[in-house]
């Protein structure tokens, strides 16, 4: 049983690690150099499979050996799907990153007297949707249009830490998506037209 178990182990193994040789040869073929190594390491990993069930095959019954090959197939479709999975897992901040991020912008817009309040919930709810930086969800108090004097005080007080912040107006009709990294630097504005009527380039 304990042999069995790690048969099965290895032919999941050699099926992701053909699906992930797939998908290297697919999105690197218009890099020099790059498709050719890939493609021989895929044929060498075809060959040492094959072989490795010839053997299996000698001391187990059919059985095990289609158990096998339905298993390497099977992680050849979904180890794509597992790794994208483990990937936005892997880079999801940590909730005390988006408690501290939302106590600092809660200060600072106390501090510089902005009419803004952050929505808490939907924030964590972005976060945890998109993953790689916090989001701040930011409420407009009082009417009227979003300002380019408060929004551009608020990105000159921000922390040093990658965020995606989105400004809405208090009826949430309006709205103005910014994308920073870790230097502070602006690297995203959406709409196109928010961003142009605000100054905004990158």
């Amino acid at each position: 049983m304990k042999t069995n178990f790690w048969v099965i182990l290895v032919s999941c193994l050699f099926g992701g690690s053909c699906s992930l040789m797939i998908g290297g040869i697919i999105f690197s073929r218009h890099q020099d150099g790059s498709v050719i190594p890939r493609v021989i390491t895929l044929i060498v990993i075809v060959i040492v499979y094959y072989y490795f069930l010839r053997w299996r095959h000698e001391k187990v019954n059919t059985d095990m050996v289609l158990l096998n090959i339905t298993l390497f197939v099977l992680f050849l479709f979904i180890s794509p799907f597992l790794m994208t999975s483990l990937n936005k897992l892997v880079s999801l901040p940590f909730p005390s990153q988006i408690n501290n991020t939302v106590e600092e912008i809660t200060t600072i817009l106390e501090q510089k007297q902005l009419p803004f309040e952050i929505d808490i919930k939907e924030s964590k709810k972005q976060t945890y949707k998109y993953g790689v930086r916090v989001t701040i969800i930011l409420v407009k108090t009082q009417q009227g249009e979003l300002l380019k004097s408060e929004i551009d005080t608020l990105l000159r007080s921000l922390p040093t830490k990658e965020l995606h912040i989105t400004f809405y107006s208090r009826n949430r009709e309006t709205f103005l998506g910014i994308v920073i990294n870790k230097e502070k630097s602006i690297v995203g504005c959406s709409p196109y037209e928010m961003c142009a009527s605000m100054d905004i380039n990158y």
